[in-house]
């Protein structure tokens, strides 16, 4: 039973994690909001599609 300990992983990884917290903040958003946008676009065609689905067959709209 052999546990592999790098001396500085759990150190290594927690200022990676701290540098990383800027990056995250300032790029993150970015593709957070493409994604989002990709997303609302897609729901928008859904939306639009159903709605036209809706209108085409309900007889009170």
């Amino acid at each position: 039973m052999s546990i592999k300990v790098d001396g500085n992983s759990g150190f290594l990884n927690f200022t990676k994690s701290l540098f990383l917290i800027p990056y995250q903040v300032y790029f993150l958003p970015c593709s957070f909001y493409s994604y989002l946008i990709d997303f609302c676009s897609i729901a928008d065609i859904m939306v639009i599609s159903l709605l036209g689905f809706k209108r085409s067959n309900l007889p009170f709209h």
